[in-house]
């Protein structure tokens, strides 16, 4: 689910992108490049957790910058596109609390909770 909403999501963000003339960057962020090192070199529930706690960080200043975006931006596009996102984003958030919840007495006790 979540790849598709963020592949669905790219493309309508590089449609408004191209409609006001903006390259977007076609490489990893450093910071994202720094964080997939230290998830390499991770592996079963200890990757799920650190994976799940940047994703809710990741998810969290996405909706933030959006939901400023939706009310300052200028551009028509840009705005419509951050209103329609923002949602979706918030969404993905409270379910990687969700998760995140889940997962937390594996790291204390090595069991999920149902």
């Amino acid at each position: 689910m979540m790849i598709d909403h963020h592949t669905t999501a790219n493309a309508q963000l590089a449609q408004s992108a191209q409609a006001m003339g903006v390259t977007l960057p076609t490489d990893i962020a450093p910071n994202h490049r720094a964080v997939m090192a230290g998830l390499q070199n991770l592996s079963g529930a200890e990757f799920d957790m650190a994976y799940v706690k940047q994703q809710i960080g990741d998810h969290a200043a996405t909706r933030d910058m959006y939901e400023m975006s939706g009310k300052n931006a200028k551009d028509k596009g840009l705005k419509d596109y951050t209103k329609k996102a923002t949602p979706i984003v918030e969404q993905h958030y409270e379910q990687l609390r969700t998760m995140d919840m889940r997962m937390a007495p594996v790291a204390t006790t090595g069991r999920t909770v149902q």
